[in-house]
């Protein structure tokens, strides 16, 4: 367990070098994934993610806030294979007050520029993953639990 995800500079460079993460949202009876832009907050302990109000995910990160993400630095090539990292983290999605929604607009604008119109957009809702634990495969050794960041 640690208190800090500065402490582990491998982490810390997956979460700033990947654009995108799988999200596991939950829907009745099944669950659902998507693929999805995101950026990390300051303090290192969020995700934000963007989506349109209505959609399937929306309504899932609404209406069962449980959510689950992979981040991964995977690639084909065969001899890059052994030093794959992936980071499945838990959590809960909060949609973002329209107070802190700027601030967090900006953060995630920094990280995702040609999604601008869209993230702008009325239509668009940003979330924050707060993350309660984090899962780390690296050169795919045996799982390491991280607990909360």
């Amino acid at each position: 367990m640690y208190s800090d995800i500065r402490t582990f500079p491998h982490l810390n460079t997956l979460f700033q070098n990947q654009k995108l993460l799988a999200l596991a949202t939950q829907e009745p009876g099944n669950p659902y994934l998507s693929l999805m832009a995101f950026a990390m907050t300051e303090d290192l302990r969020s995700l934000i993610v963007a989506t349109q109000k209505g959609t399937r995910k929306y309504n899932n990160m609404v209406n069962s806030p449980g959510v689950s993400f992979l981040i991964d630095n995977r690639s084909s090539e065969r001899d890059v294979f052994q030093q794959t990292m992936a980071v499945t983290g838990l959590g809960r999605a909060m949609e973002i007050e329209e107070r802190d929604k700027e601030a967090l607009m900006t953060l995630y604008l920094k990280k995702n520029p040609e999604l601008e119109a869209f993230v702008r957009s009325p239509e668009c809702a940003l979330f924050k993953l707060v993350i309660d634990d984090l899962v780390v495969i690296d050169h795919f050794r045996e799982a390491e639990e991280k607990g909360r960041p």
